[in-house]
């Protein structure tokens, strides 16, 4: 019988610090924190020596319900095989979490990296300010490093195979029904007290334009280096 524990499976600022911390207050789930005062803590190998082990001793931890955790690629290039065969091993169920809109994600990403403000849920509360991004680094790095997202995301869905999996969406979260839908696909009830991330629905809601100063041509590098 496959097991109920799941991982999700995403690129950063896809929403899974807040998709986490919601379903970590769902009734019946117990999500890995290494720290509840740490930005990012929901994120199980970040700074394992020894991520195979770890990875097994959460998923065995005495607990009655669904034991969960989250797994950003970005954090795990050199070690991703070696996980992901051992997630399979655990027979735990994917949730593959990503972006509707795959130019926002990148564009979240450039931000929260040049401007150090990772999440914008009420956590910090200091003006971000503009930032402005090198022409040459979105084209050389931020464009490369996403299409690589893309493809490998592809490679680990055939690669587990998994016929249960969850496939969900940063927007449909914020929006509820992918809170419901994860909920629903777990057999759960929603019964979490979390609120919702209204501010950064505010910040984050195609108002890009107004956190970099040179917004257009960032926007013209990554239509041409995405899609063409």
């Amino acid at each position: 019988m496959p097991s109920r524990n799941f991982i999700i499976i995403c690129e950063i600022r896809t929403g899974s610090t807040y998709l986490s911390r919601f379903l970590d207050g769902v009734e019946g789930v117990h999500m890995w924190k290494e720290s509840p005062h740490r930005d990012g803590s929901y994120e199980i190998l970040r700074g394992s020596r020894e991520p195979t082990k770890t990875l097994r001793e959460h998923y065995s931890t005495p607990f009655s319900g669904i034991i969960g955790s989250k797994l950003p690629l970005r954090h795990i290039r050199k070690k991703t095989m070696l996980i992901l065969e051992q997630v399979k091993a655990l027979s735990l169920r994917p949730v593959y979490l990503t972006r509707e809109n795959e130019i926002e994600n990148i564009l979240s990403i450039m931000y929260a990296e040049n401007s150090n403000l990772w999440h914008l849920d009420g956590t910090h509360n200091r003006d971000p300010g503009l930032v402005e991004i090198d022409i040459e680094k979105v084209r050389k790095r931020y464009i490369p490093a996403y299409r690589h997202f893309l493809a490998q995301m592809n490679e680990i869905k055939e690669m587990l195979h998994v016929k249960d999996s969850i496939h969900i969406t940063y927007e449909s979260v914020v929006r509820g029904d992918g809170k419901q839908q994860i909920v629903d696909e777990l057999g759960l009830e929603w019964k979490s007290e979390y609120e919702d991330i209204s501010n950064e629905k505010k910040i984050l809601g195609g108002g890009y334009r107004k956190y970099f100063l040179n917004y257009d041509e960032i926007l013209d590098e990554i239509e041409e280096g995405l899609y063409v």
